[in-house]
This record gives C-alpha cells, structure tokens and sequence, in this order.
C-alpha cells in the first residue's frame, strides 16, 4: 500500500506539470478535424440550409428524435414526470420514456439549445458532435497504450466515423452513434490495472457514473457492452493473471463502488423501464432473429454507391444510404492479419480479438425461419436481453477493429524505429572503432 502510495503521489506531481503546445496542439488539430468531417457531412444543414428549421429527412425517426429533445426541459420546467408522458399516444395510455429513444442525457446537456434555438437545432447539433465525441474517446484511449502519433487519431477516426455511424445518422438514431462509453470505460480500467493515477473507489464510481449516463442515453448500448465483454475479461484473466491478482483488492473496491452507485441510481429508473407504466412486453421488432455474416464486413453494399432503399425513400429520406454498419473492408483485416507478428504478445490486442470474434459472432442472429443454432440463440429467448437487435453488435467489432489497427500501426512504428535506432547504434560504434585504429595526428 505504501509504494502504491508513492507511486500515486509521483503520478499526481508529475500530472501537474504543464501540457507541452506540441500535445495540446495535437488534441486542439483532432478535434477540429473530426468537427470539420462532421460538418461535411451534415453540410445541408450548416452551409446550404437552416440549423432550425432543416433536418435530414422528413421521416419518423428524425421526427421522433426531435420530440423528445423537446420533451424533457419542457418536462422538467413544467414539472411533469420526464419518465412518462401523456402527449403522446393520449387515447391509449400515454408513452413509456425510458423504454423509447428518448436520448435523455443529450436531451438534458443540450436543454440550452432546445429553449434557445428550437429542437429541430438542437437534433442537429446533436448529429454533429456524436461522431465527434466518440471519436476523441477513443483517441483519448489509445493514447494511454500508443505512442505514435497517427495510431490514435485513426482509431477515433475508425470508431467515430464507422460506417454504422454513417448509416444511422441521417435516420436521427443518435442512441446507435454516440459512443462514448466503451472507450471511457477502458480509460478508468486502463488507470486501475496500470497507471494508478486515482484511489480505487474514485474509479470505480466514475465507472458508475458512465454506466448511469449510457443508460439514459441508450440501454440497448448498455446491454450489448454487458454481453460482450466478458470474452475479452475472460481473455484477460488467462493472459494478465499476474496483473490482475496483483491488483485485486483495488479491482474489488472500484466494482463495489461502481455498483453502489449504479444500482442506487439506477434502481427505479431500470424498473419503470421494464415494468412500469406502458412498458414494451414482447420483442420491438419482427426481424429481431436476421444478423449479419461475414459478407456484410468485407462487402460494402450496394448502398454504398447507390440512392436509399425504397423503404427509406418512402420515409422521406432521398440520399444515398451508405455502406453496411458492420462494414470493415478487406483492407483493415488483410492489415491487422499481416501485422500478427508485431501485436501477438499484446494481451490488449487478444482481448480486442477475443471480443470483436465473439461479438461478430452475436450479429449473426439467429437463421430466419428459426433452424439451426448460432451464438444468439442463447439469448433470443432472455427478457431484455432479447431486445438487442443482432447486427447492433457490429458496433464491438468496429471498436475492437479500431484497437487493434491502433496497435498494429504502434507496432510497426516501433519495429522500425528499433532497427532505426540499431542502425545508428552500429554506425556509432563503427566510427568508434575507426577512431581508435586510426586516431587522427
């Protein structure tokens, strides 16, 4: 305990020191780069048209999105219970809201913007800064573990921008692209296992801070990390023993603290959503049992190139329709395939493995007409669980995708760097022994 503390103190003087203009430039040149791909692509909205009053399409879930961020303050100013509401579906009892995409954490952080400028502003700004947030989590995690440059900003480039981003966004399905949850998770492990920065139980309640703001955010993400993660921890316990027996207690106390937190917090909202009033009973959607194989990652679609499917035409959505979500390309794979030499003693990167395999594995669903057996049949049957639409798991392979490209291009870079640096080791020592044999007069 004494050294853990000395090492603390050291961590916490050391963190005090200036940030160097080199690594704030840096953070300052990601996040405008991301904010600049952002606004490319919502361009119809800040350069051509009205952030008040233009949205993607005149279609239901965009619509919906809407009525929502304008919902809670109203809500919440009006007194009214922002779990529940009645101006919607009236006639028939009224709207569950936290069994509905009600984005109440957005909805609640951007309530300024909703009283200020209108929801319709408030949806967009919304859109804009989802890829934008997720990207520079991810960027912040990588760095922990990467020390060239490029590996970071790509990542958060990879998970930010995925093609599952693309595809939901213009649709208004922000609960699907926000995500900040899986990398800021990894952040406050990350400082349990290895840096050591804060006591246990700040990190753990900082743990159930982040699972009570993804729960108001989307339960659906929420549940999908609960399921896929224990491929990598189990990954984890083979491959890091040491590690993890050696920290233990302090894993103990931040799991504790983490749920104290999040059951006290979460206990009555997670009961109204699944059994209080108008609550959902049965699955939400028909074609809950078709995931997604191996061609829908190596194969873009033919949305990519082509305009919107009819159904999304007759929602009111014109535009092209993009690649498949859980789109990777041959490139990436045939790339973290070939670097197998430089990541193979990374427990990280099996984790990664382990989690992206297993949660690619989920997005099969289960076979159409219900023959045969996959992963998903273990939990198509489950309450709750069962809600998680399969090809949603394509959300982990991206981010498992987007670790492991980070690691392979360290990798590299330190290999070369290494020969690099050998070679200049031998050139000295070359010299050295030509000054020796013959000393200059």
């Amino acid at each position: 305990m004494g050294r853990r503390r000395d090492e603390r103190e050291l961590r916490t003087k050391s963190s005090r020191r200036p940030v160097p203009p080199a690594t704030l430039v840096l953070h300052v040149g990601v996040i405008g780069a991301f904010l600049l791909l952002s606004l490319i692509i919502w361009g119809h909205v800040w350069f051509t048209g009205h952030p008040t009053h233009t949205i993607t399409c005149q279609c239901g879930d965009p619509a919906e999105e809407v009525w929502w961020f304008e919902w809670l303050p109203w809500a919440v100013l009006h007194g009214h219970n922002p779990f529940f509401t009645n101006a919607l579906y009236a006639g028939n009892g009224g709207v569950n809201a936290l069994a509905n995409v009600s984005v109440m954490l957005p909805a609640l952080m951007l309530s300024p913007v909703t009283l200020l400028f209108g929801p319709i502003a408030t949806f967009n700004v919304a859109a804009t800064l989802s890829p934008i947030i997720s990207g520079y989590c991810m960027f912040l995690l990588v760095r922990k573990f990467t020390r060239f440059a490029p590996a970071p900003v790509l990542a958060g480039l990879l998970w930010g921008f995925s093609p599952s981003v693309i595809d939901w966004l213009p649709f208004g399905h922000l609960v699907d692209v926000l995500g900040f949850f899986l990398p800021l998770a990894g952040l406050v492990v990350y400082d349990l296992l290895i840096d050591h920065n804060r006591p246990p139980w700040v990190d753990g309640i900082l743990l159930g801070v982040l699972a009570i703001a993804q729960f108001f955010t989307s339960t659906e993400v929420l549940g999908i990390v609960v399921v896929t993660a224990p491929a990598g921890v189990a990954v984890a316990i083979v491959l890091a023993y040491r590690i993890i027996w050696a920290n233990r207690r302090a894993l103990c106390i931040a799991a504790g603290s983490a749920l104290a937190m999040a059951g006290a917090l979460l206990a009555y909202p997670a009961w109204f959503a699944v059994a209080g009033p108008r609550h959902v009973v049965g699955p939400p959607w028909v074609d809950n049992a078709q995931g997604e194989l191996l061609s829908a990652i190596v194969n873009p679609g033919p949305g990519d190139h082509l305009r919107t499917t009819g159904l999304g035409q007759l929602a009111g959505y014109w535009g092209a329709r993009g690649p498949y979500y859980g789109y990777l390309g041959w490139g990436v794979l045939v790339f973290i395939a070939i670097s197998f030499p430089v990541w193979r003693k990374t427990i990280l990167a099996w984790c990664a493995v382990a989690t992206g395999v297993w949660a690619w594995a989920l997005s099969w669903g289960v076979p159409a007409f219900g023959s045969g057996w996959r992963p998903w049949s273990v939990f198509n049957a489950m309450p709750v669980v069962s809600d998680i639409r399969p090809f949603r798991f394509t959300d982990v392979v991206a981010f498992s995708a987007a670790l492991l490209l980070a690691i392979c291009l360290d990798g590299w870079w330190k290999l070369a760097t290494a020969k690099a640096a050998l070679r200049r080791s031998r050139a000295r020592s070359f010299l050295g022994s030509c000054s020796e044999l013959c000393p200059s007069p």
